[in-house]
């Protein structure tokens, strides 16, 4: 079985302590969360400032000074055989300064009371700690990458007493889960928010293609990522990129693949640094139309002498990469090749013409072009011709005729 647990601990978790973790209530309810020997802490902290992007340093305390970031995670996993109903998740920040403080984090379902974790945050001076708007990321059913909040919740809800709303919990492993977000040390954070410039797409293909931005952190620490779809609405998002905190642009880029063939994509860059979330504008670009075997029409020749003659045929690639050439012989059976080149992988036909030369006179010689690309081999129709005698061909002269003599 492979669990979460070693997902976290590539993405974001190293700890396998579980802290402040609450039993379950001795009612009979369907669902029970974070129960199992194996579970990671309901809550876990780390100083985002200090280690943006670590994998390294989530734990059951951290320290921080005024102006720093730090990271919340509240983890989840429905232990019990029952799916869990409607779960939500808060953390209950402290309303006001402290130095020291056990911030608890909740997990509950409305068919299971609430699962509590406590983390401690231990400040430098006496400061407050503020949530930061557009900074909760979501990580569903064992995904290492985040997913949209569900029912339009923008995240805020999380240190809401009534929670942020993540749906059904199946039970089980796979349906584990995490929610990260980050809360502002007091003063101001500097820089500003972000500025996104979304960019033409490149490099499309039937099932893939480049999409691009170039993001301005402005002074604060940025992670940027895509937002896709064949919807306005997008769906799909690729992954999270962390580019400090730069005011002199970073660009940026992913590689879509796995997409339809003739199919209108709609996509924007997005950044999100603790000043919030900036969102370039929307794109589309269109895949190509899904490839076919090439067509291949031989034609005419011209220009015959008796060594050399032009062949001439038209091919289209049918939207794939697609090779041409001319098969001529003597025979049917041809037996040379030549006029070999690359055509592309447009959707029209294109015309072919080659010189043949060192030819015999006086000779019956066949040809037909081919073409090949990933869908297959096509031949077109065989087609003959002669070459002319070589040189002029002396004319017919008439000696004299031969008359009796006459008596």
């Amino acid at each position: 079985m492979t669990f979460i647990i070693k997902k976290i601990s590539s993405a974001f978790l190293v700890l396998l302590v579980i802290v402040g973790v609450v039993a379950p209530s001795a009612t009979a309810l369907a669902a029970t969360f974070n129960n199992d020997s194996r579970d990671y802490a309901t809550l876990q902290v780390s100083n985002y400032t200090r280690n943006p992007g670590s994998s390294a340093n989530w734990s059951n305390s951290v320290s921080a000074n005024e102006g720093e970031v730090v990271s919340f995670l509240v983890y989840y996993h429905n232990t019990a055989s029952d799916t869990a109903n409607n779960t939500r998740i808060r953390v209950k920040l402290p309303s006001g300064m402290f130095t020291n403080s056990s911030i608890q984090g909740d997990v509950w379902a409305n068919n299971e009371s609430a699962v509590a974790g406590t983390a401690s945050v231990s400040l430098s001076s006496n400061q407050t700690l503020t949530f930061i708007p557009g900074s909760v990321v979501w990580y569903p059913n064992q995904s290492t990458v985040s997913q949209t909040l569900p029912n339009g919740q923008n995240g805020s809800e999380i240190v809401s007493s009534n929670g942020l709303i993540i749906g059904d919990i199946a039970s089980g492993w796979d349906a584990q889960g995490y929610i990260v977000f980050r809360a502002q040390v007091s003063s101001t954070p500097t820089g500003s928010l972000a500025t996104v410039t979304t960019q033409s797409a490149s490099s499309l293909a039937q099932r893939s293609a480049t999409i691009s931005a170039l993001i301005d952190a402005n002074g604060a620490n940025t992670s940027t990522w895509f937002e896709y779809g064949t919807a306005p609405s997008f769906g799909s998002i690729t992954a999270e990129q962390t580019i400090g905190s730069s005011a002199s642009g970073s660009n940026i880029t992913a590689y879509l693949t796995n997409l339809s063939p003739n199919t209108t994509y709609h996509y924007r860059a997005v950044a999100r640094n603790a000043h919030g979330i900036a969102h370039g504008v929307t794109l589309q670009f269109s895949t190509l139309v899904a490839g076919a075997q090439a067509t291949a029409v031989t034609n005419g020749t011209n220009d015959i002498t008796g060594s050399s003659a032009t062949i001439t045929g038209a091919v289209n690639p049918n939207n794939a990469n697609t090779a041409v050439w001319f098969e001529y012989g003597t025979s049917a059976l041809f037996g040379r090749v030549d006029g070999s080149r690359s055509i592309g992988s447009g959707s029209a036909s294109v015309e072919l013409t080659f010189l043949l030369t060192g030819l015999t006179p006086r000779t019956l010689y066949y040809y037909r072009v081919v073409a090949q690309n990933s869908y297959g081999t096509t031949y077109g129709s065989t087609i003959y011709f002669t070459t002319k005698a070589d040189g002029p061909v002396p004319p017919v002269v008439n000696g004299p005729s031969i008359m009796p003599s006459s008596y």
